[in-house]
């Protein structure tokens, strides 16, 4: 019958042989779970790179219409602006005529030159 220390010895032994054999494995199976995650990597980078760019264009469309928006805002308090004053000079204009017609009818009516 074998010895203790013999079998032990010999565990020892076939588990050294067994990492020697597995150790290049062990290594070249590291290498190929790293280069397949690589690649997963750049799948991912690729497939999401168009929705990227149609992401970015759309925030710039959505930029540019606010800025567009703020702009038709203030025309728009601008052509008020202009709408009131126009509708004091058009006031003040027809002050004026108001004005100057009732002189002009009594100068005619009393000229003998308003119509009959």
């Amino acid at each position: 019958m074998a010895d203790a220390r013999d079998l032990l010895n010999a565990w020892q032994d076939a588990l050294k042989g067994i990492r020697g054999v597995a150790s290049p494995a062990t290594g070249a199976l590291e290498q190929v779970l790293r280069r397949q995650m690589d690649f997963e990597r750049q799948l991912v980078s690729r497939v999401l790179a168009p929705l990227n760019v149609v992401l970015d264009s759309l925030e710039g469309t959505a930029k540019a219409m606010r800025t567009q928006a703020d702009a038709f805002e203030a025309a728009a308090a601008a052509f008020k602006q202009s709408a009131e004053l126009l509708d004091v000079q058009a006031s003040m204009l027809e002050k004026a005529i108001e004005a100057l017609r009732d002189p002009a009818e009594f100068v005619r009516s009393a000229g003998g030159l308003a119509e009959r």
